[in-house]
């Protein structure tokens, strides 16, 4: 056997054992040119969006992608390949995969790029996570049924003992009054600390469920919570949003009011700001939460070294509901957080968009 045999036989051995490796991966692999065609696919990327080999060799990958981006990927790829400037490449991200039965599905994405021969390929590593957001979405809706259970009990329970306890006293106080007793303003400062005991209780049973969102929604909701920071931390806060509500289901609901809740509480206790305003929009039908300060501003860096921040809950609240969290210090000053839902987000002719509305 001569040495270009020899050399031949070895290519096509390593050939054979990276085919292999590719078939056996669990992570879906594909592998695409720089026209966006599909010239491989493992078994695990098959099983993960339902089609066969032979249905997407030389298929335009934006067939296992969902509206808008479908219509975006070819772009991505010739903005690439003509400036360099790589917005995915080489960066993990979720994103949203199409089955061929139509079906939306989360997956991880990682994407490198392979230059053979002079031309230039495309890797995808694909990951599915639908068991991982489940669980993810199933342990935060047992959290938020806990909180509410929570609230509806300080509420219910411990907020009539305190209104009970605060007209006991204000009756023994009258009584010690007509009896020119001196214990008259023990009586007095007793019934000041039940009422003040019984503000707080209520404080806190809102904190745990805002009972607002159950019954009007999510704007009002956020109007209620503005006048409540208003009144409690003595901050000038104003919902300056939309009035119409937009047809949203109640868990992506709630998660846009926890993520404005948690945003101005961050003002106040972290930035000290004076002044918060939460405004929610639609532009182009994506729906944009914004909650803007006059503080002292906060870089993304610095609050994820700050403990109680909640950057990381909010990010993860973001996730559960594919919106995007961005949180930066305009030039004016204080913080701007940013939570967008892309999409087309229909606006609800209901009273409550909550009760029966889904995101489309």
């Amino acid at each position: 056997m001569t040495s270009a045999e020899a050399g031949k036989d070895q290519h096509q051995a390593s050939e054979a054992y990276l085919a292999a490796v590719l078939e056996t991966a669990v992570d879906g692999i594909i592998i695409i040119n720089r026209r966006g065609l599909i010239h491989s696919v493992n078994r695990a990327a098959c099983r993960i969006f339902g089609y066969n080999p032979d249905e997407t060799i030389g298929r335009n990958v934006s067939m296992l992608m969902p509206s808008p981006y479908r219509e975006q990927h070819n772009h991505y790829i010739s903005r690439y390949l003509k400036t360099g400037d790589a917005h995915i490449i080489g960066i993990g991200r979720e994103v949203q995969g199409l089955r061929k039965d139509g079906s939306l599905f989360p997956i991880d994405l990682a994407i490198s790029e392979v230059r053979t021969n002079g031309d230039i390929s495309f890797v995808g590593i694909i990951r599915d996570i639908s068991e991982r957001k489940e669980m993810e979405q199933a342990i935060v809706t047992a959290s938020e049924n806990e909180r509410m259970q929570i609230g509806q009990d300080l509420h219910d329970a411990l907020g009539q003992q305190m209104t009970g306890i605060t007209l006991l006293a204000k009756t023994l106080e009258r009584k010690l009054r007509n009896q020119k007793s001196p214990l008259a303003e023990d009586a007095a400062d007793l019934a000041g600390l039940a009422a003040d005991a019984s503000a707080e209780t209520k404080r806190l049973a809102h904190g745990a469920y805002p009972t607002e969102l159950e019954r009007h929604g999510l704007i009002s909701a956020l109007v209620e919570l503005s006048e409540n920071l208003h009144k409690l931390y003595r901050t000038k806060c104003s919902y300056v949003g939309r009035k119409e509500p937009v047809n949203l289901d109640r868990t992506t609901e709630l998660h846009l009011y926890r993520i404005a809740q948690e945003s101005s509480m961050n003002a106040i206790k972290h930035a000290e700001a004076s002044e918060i305003k939460i405004d929610l929009f639609l532009d182009s039908g994506d729906l944009h939460l914004t909650i803007s300060d006059n503080g002292r501003g906060i870089s993304i860096a610095e609050a994820g070294r700050k403990r109680g921040m909640g950057l990381g809950i909010m990010r993860h609240r973001a996730n559960l509901i594919d919106a995007n969290l961005v949180i930066d210090t305009p030039p004016a000053g204080g913080t701007k957080v940013r939570c967008c839902i892309p999409g087309h987000v229909k606006v609800s002719t209901g009273a409550h968009s909550g009760q029966q509305g889904t995101r489309t």
